[in-house]
């Protein structure tokens, strides 16, 4: 799995605007049939696509389309042009950050841009608010959404039923937007998906980008703090070695994991102050700040809560038997009751 930049490179493409399987031109994308007549290198096919990035170029193919709905064109040209274009973009980003709280087509400081993955995943989830925002059939938005959704779930997909969904796709924004020509990751996925999708080995959705980009973080650090400075190529030396140290199983096995603190653990470690007469709802409030995602605190019932309910139902067992009194704590229902079955809650991340 590469990206569009790299499979360029590999395929010799000179331009970013040139499919790299049927060899497309910008002004060629839209015309189908002359892309599905054109003979394709099945080697090429087995790069396969960045389904992460894929987001972010449906979503930003949508929102540059929708910068020149009034013009109607593909590039703006003259003076007038721009300035119109630039207003619609302006009162498109006032639209998202009020109502979906989504920074859009803005520069970071210091690198990219604010179109990230996260940002086009919520811009498709909330497709309805999409629509009128951009003015974009919202049943081109929906269809672009199921597209990304079925590249991005890890399972088989059936590549008939993908071409024919896809071409479909295809017709309903030919029918709608055919001065604007098609970008070419859009074109890859709509015409020569399903032909990747056959391809690949495993799931298409298996091999996201999603793995490499956990490990950013851990890149910084590394150069960072394991690297030498004395040159690029020891920087970059140095931090190979450290990759491929972090990837190691021996090694991977040998650190040590934080291990999960199940129900009774964590009243052993709150025993102090915790006396019997506590609330259920105290209780389920001090494991939800604790971080135990599965404890609710809309309700006072014990009877919600099958986690308190169970401790309740033993805390009466022990003290029918006479082993406690009215002044004890749960300290004295840990010791005094060792037979408790062990929880592990499900924890935040």
């Amino acid at each position: 799995m590469i990206d569009g930049k790299a499979a360029n490179v590999i395929t010799n493409t000179t331009s970013n605007q040139r499919c790299n399987l049927c060899h497309a031109t910008s002004k060629q994308l839209n015309n189908h049939n002359f892309c599905l007549r054109q003979s394709i290198n099945e080697n090429q096919l087995q790069l396969g696509l960045s389904t992460l990035h894929c987001w972010i170029r449906f979503f930003e193919w949508l929102l540059y389309l929708s910068h020149k709905l009034k013009l109607c064109k593909w590039q703006a040209r003259g003076d007038e042009n721009k300035n119109a274009v630039e207003m619609v973009k302006k009162s498109i980003q006032n639209q998202f950050k009020q109502q979906l709280g989504l920074i859009v087509d803005k520069p970071k400081h210091g690198y990219g841009s604010s179109n990230e993955g996260n940002t086009a995943r919520r811009f498709f989830e909330n497709y309805d608010i999409a629509s009128e925002i951009l003015g974009i059939s919202k049943n081109l938005i929906y269809r672009a959404c199921i597209i990304l959704s079925a590249l991005n779930c890890g399972f088989a997909i059936d590549e008939c039923k993908f071409k024919i969904y896809c071409m479909k796709t295809a017709v309903v924004y030919l029918k709608h937007y055919p001065w604007y020509s098609t970008p070419t990751t859009v074109h890859k996925i709509l015409l020569h998906g399903h032909a990747i999708i056959k391809e690949a080995i495993v799931p298409i959705g298996l091999v996201s980008k999603d793995a490499q980009e956990t490990k950013n973080k851990d890149i910084k650090m590394y150069r960072r703090d394991f690297s030498r400075k004395m040159s690029r190529l020891k920087t970059m030396e140095d931090l190979f070695h450290s990759l491929l140290a972090s990837f190691d199983p021996y090694i991977y096995k040998s650190t040590k994991v934080q291990e999960n603190i199940d129900l009774r653990k964590a009243i052993a470690e709150l025993y102090k102050v915790w006396k019997f007469d506590a609330t259920a709802k105290t209780i389920r409030n001090c494991f939800k700040r604790g971080g135990f995602s599965n404890q609710t605190v809309d309700s006072d019932s014990d009877d919600e809560d099958a986690i308190l309910a169970d401790l309740k139902e033993k805390w009466k067992t022990v003290e029918g038997n006479g082993r406690i009194t009215d002044d004890a704590t749960l300290r004295h229902f840990r010791s005094g009751h060792r037979t408790v079955n062990c929880f592990i809650p499900k924890m935040k991340t």
